[in-house]
């Protein structure tokens, strides 16, 4: 599992490393519909306006860029981030194919 990180800051912009290969990704808030998306890229995809939600892979329908990306809530209720709750509540994680299989042994 590798955790992304995130900041509470609206327009973030970083590049990562996972699994070998180089990502560039726009972590953004949208004040008007107030929803958190991430963009994503690598040299051979982009892929844009993803809610960060709660309770599902975020990118399942691309599997070829990863093979999973959750947002998981750390607190004790089932609400998605808010403009100040992104960094304090919330992690961005990737599992190989792998890591989720022993997750549902």
């Amino acid at each position: 599992m590798l955790q992304i990180p995130l900041t509470n800051d609206p327009s973030q912009v970083f590049s990562i490393d996972l699994n070998g290969i180089v990502y560039d990704l726009a972590i953004l808030y949208n004040t008007r519909e107030g929803v958190w998306t991430l963009n994503i890229s690598s040299s051979d995809l982009t892929i844009n306006g993803i809610s960060l939600v709660t309770g599902a892979n975020l990118i399942l329908q691309h599997p070829s860029l990863l093979d999973s990306l959750f947002l998981i809530n750390l607190s004790e209720d089932l609400e998605d981030p808010t403009s100040t709750t992104l960094a304090e509540q919330f992690a961005l994680v990737t599992l190989s194919a792998d890591e989720i299989q022993e997750l549902l042994v």
